[in-house]
């Protein structure tokens, strides 16, 4: 998959809840990086809360490691329940 192709797309909305982005997260990580997707959890129900809680905020810093130049992964700057690449502010 190109990455280019998610700029400014909507990988997940209207939830903030940890058991529904954890899965979002880690899907699109083993499209985009299968081998370092392989070191996480398949389902956030296989690990403990606050580990998981950890886990999918690791998952989402890879995800921003892989973002487009002048983008970054997380939430919108206008709508806190939207997740994907979003371009990020200039200086």
């Amino acid at each position: 998959m190109n990455i280019d192709t998610l700029k400014d797309q909507t990988i997940i909305h209207g939830t903030a809840r940890s058991e529904d982005l954890y899965p979002a997260f880690r899907s699109l990580l083993v499209v985009l990086d299968p081998e370092k997707a392989q070191g996480y959890s398949e389902t956030f129900d296989d690990i403990p809360e606050w580990d998981g809680l950890e886990e999918m905020w690791a998952i989402a810093d890879d995800l921003d490691a892989l973002a487009p130049d002048g983008y970054y992964f997380g939430s919108h700057p206008g709508d806190g329940s939207d997740y994907g690449f979003w371009k990020g502010e200039e200086d």
